[in-house]
């Protein structure tokens, strides 16, 4: 069955499949507040400056700076929202039952481009698009107003459009619409960088220079664009809260040259902790010994299933390693930074072992490659069950909500309208919720290697 084949079947596997990646999600998903986090904060922050005309501004905070640190396409949705009500809790609850729609989209496109990309079999494809949706940490992603679905989606996407454009007649088309998607994926997060250099660099591989340039080159301006235009409207921010509202691009040079002897000193450290945390969410509830001795085994097929990739479905491969790569030179590790790296991991999973059971020249064989994957996928599908019966995803959000909520009923009762609220915390949600104009002090430097000084805090 050729590509062509497969791209003629029917959607309605698919249609399915986005129906339950969606009820799991509506099953997990629980109303909060806007700013129980941060980044939700902001992001909602900023989309009201759009839909009120103020632009890109960190509006509500003093002096209203521009907002540098966040690429626009997010704050526009959300702007959107703001423009057809001006209610917090409705444009709240808006959003976050948009992001499930974003991940069911995305387990949609994942499968489909298995299928067709890849040429795996339907169940499986299938499969892996479903078990790549359902992880608890993935859905957590989806209660605040946070990016990471639509980001998901949008990558998904571009691996949907990967067959169509990579054939030789009547591809051009899809090269253009797949260079204009990652456009809009690295003008959603800049993390979207490693996709473009994937794609790119897996069209080069296939066809050529020209046909790269054309898939790559969007993305690849629009990112230098963003930097640039958020470097030069950085320098209107406070020195003093640069760290926080500026652009990562200062920082992380910052975090690389002030003292490259230092960050190759916690190298081994922290790629340790980006392939445990690969493991974590594969393995959830596991840690220690455990963990490791469980996890190896499914890291490794997952190797064997980039290199088979490489041949079947190149973007996968590419952008999976170069999407690693950021994740190690980034100086910080967060979960919520690795759930697009476990998308990839479950698709890879699946590809290795599809490919290891068919070169298998005995049952006997196959039998194991099948029976230990199956034995993970249970295992996966229960505990990820289990935690969504409990509320795992949204257990800290639930924490930090009611500490908001305390915060705004009693500074409402204390707090004068037209006050300055200096907030290391939620402050945010505090102009959202209470209209406070707020000065942040919290200090973000997560990988300083000054032991006087504190990682975060108030600045002087």
């Amino acid at each position: 069955m050729g590509p062509a084949d497969l791209e003629r079947e029917g959607w309605r596997p698919y249609l399915l499949l986005g129906l339950a990646v969606l009820a799991v999600g509506l099953a997990a998903w629980r109303p909060m507040p806007a700013g129980v986090w941060h980044d939700d904060g902001v992001y909602m922050m900023v989309g009201k400056a759009l839909a009120e005309g103020h632009g890109l501004t960190y509006q509500g905070v003093v002096g209203a700076p521009p907002a540098v640190k966040f690429p626009p396409v997010y704050p526009m949705v959300l702007a959107g929202l703001w423009s057809m009500s001006s209610a917090i809790g409705t444009v709240t609850l808006v959003a976050t039952l948009g992001n499930l729609v974003f991940l069911a989209l995305a387990a949609v496109f994942l499968a489909r481009a298995l299928r067709v990309g890849a040429g795996l079999p339907m169940g499986v494809a299938l499969a892996a698009g479903g078990l790549a949706f359902v992880s608890g940490d993935v859905l957590r992603t989806s209660s605040a107003v946070l990016s990471e679905p639509l980001f998901l989606a949008l990558a998904t996407g571009a691996f949907a459009l990967w067959p169509g454009a990579a054939r030789e007649e009547g591809g051009q088309r899809h090269r253009i619409a797949l260079g204009a998607l990652l456009l809009v994926l690295i003008s959603t997060r800049a993390a979207g960088l490693p996709f473009v250099v994937g794609f790119g660099l897996a069209m080069a591989l296939r066809m050529g220079a020209r046909a790269a340039t054309v898939v790559a080159a969007p993305g690849l301006a629009g990112w230098i664009g963003w930097s640039l235009w958020a470097r030069s409207r950085g320098e209107r921010i406070p020195a003093d809260l640069a760290d926080l509202l500026g652009p990562y691009g200062g920082w992380i040079r910052e975090q690389f040259f002030s003292d490259p002897g230092a960050f190759l000193a916690r190298f081994p450290t922290h790629a340790a902790g980006v392939v445990e945390r690969v493991g974590v969410l594969l393995l959830p509830r596991l840690d220690g010994t455990v963990l490791w001795l469980l996890a190896l085994p499914l890291l490794a097929l997952a190797t064997y299933g980039w290199l088979e990739a490489r041949r079947r479905f190149p973007p996968l491969a590419w952008s999976a390693l170069a999407y690693l790569g950021l994740l190690l030179a980034w100086p910080f590790l967060d979960r919520r930074l690795v759930v697009p790296l476990h998308v990839f991991v479950v698709a890879l999973l699946a590809v290795g072992a599809v490919a290891l059971a068919s070169t298998r020249r005995t049952r006997r064989g196959t039998a194991v490659v099948i029976g230990l994957v199956g034995l993970w996928a249970g295992f996966y599908a229960v505990t990820n069950a289990h935690r969504i019966a409990s509320e795992w995803p949204t257990a800290g959000y639930r924490i930090r909500a009611e500490r908001l909520a305390a915060a705004v009923e009693a500074m409402t009762r204390t707090v004068p309208q037209d006050a300055v609220v200096g907030a290391p915390e939620f402050w945010a949600a505090l102009h959202l919720h209470g209209r406070w104009t707020v000065a942040p002090s919290v200090l973000f430097d997560p990988a300083s290697t000054d032991v006087e000084a504190p990682v975060w805090g108030s600045p002087e």
